[in-house]
């Protein structure tokens, strides 16, 4: 029997604070200290956008009456994942390629249904230098997925995919993975980091939304379990 022992526990999430990069380039999280252990006890608030940090969007964060977060089944948050790896390009205008996807089907076989496809950029290494994450403010700039993989995934029914940055798809753009992905009633995590650490395919993620209803959006606690023969 196959038991927790057998795997390595790597977390593929951000810690949040105030310094945190967003898009809108404010606070992305805060945090207050109302009481304190003067009074015995110290209670914190939160206060944070709903994409803070490596966080998922649900099917309604684009799609009118698609599925929110709390709506997500366990079963396809955790997944198992195949990693399309072009940190070694590591350039703000990098896309990941339908080429690429067919590269890694030639190499590991064909994309499993109801897998999370990762793409690992690289880009999650500049996470504490947001001028250099995020791009300029005249000009954000960040590795993207290209708009024809879109038709792909859907094709191999994935769960959802995941990316080392703000977004799979270009600012400015008509967001055309999302409307692909979420619109096919799929999820979209964003912002992982320590992708360098799984393997390309064996490994299996634990993405955990809070349970939030009507929710669009969450922040997340995003972990892979990588069996120990895979290291």
């Amino acid at each position: 029997m196959t038991a927790l022992r057998d795997f390595k526990l790597v977390d593929l999430t951000h810690t949040l604070d105030k310094e945190i990069p967003t898009w809108t380039r404010e606070c992305g999280f805060q945090s207050e200290i109302l009481v304190d252990y003067e009074n015995g006890v110290r209670v914190f608030e939160y206060k944070c956008f709903a994409s803070a940090g490596t966080h998922i969007d649900a099917p309604s964060h684009f799609i009118p009456n698609g599925r929110d977060v709390d709506q997500l089944t366990l079963e396809e948050l955790c997944s198992p994942i195949c990693v399309i790896d072009m940190s070694e390009e590591l350039h703000p205008n990098a896309q990941v390629r339908l080429g690429d996807f067919e590269q890694y089907e030639k190499t590991h076989g064909k994309i499993p249904k109801d897998s999370v496809v990762i793409a690992h950029t690289g880009w999650s290494r500049y996470w504490k230098t947001p001028e250099k994450y995020w791009g300029t403010e005249k000009h954000p700039v960040f590795p993207t997925l290209s708009e024809e993989v879109g038709d792909l995934l859907i094709d191999r029914d994935v769960a959802g995919i995941g990316i080392d940055t703000f977004s799979p798809d270009p600012f400015g753009s008509d967001f055309p993975l999302h409307m692909c992905l979420l619109g096919a009633d799929k999820f979209i995590v964003e912002n992982l980091t320590n992708l360098e650490k799984l393997p390309k395919k064996g490994a299996f993620l634990m993405a955990l939304p809070l349970k939030i209803a009507g929710g669009s959006e969450s922040p997340l606690r995003a972990i892979a379990l990588v069996p120990t023969g895979n290291i």
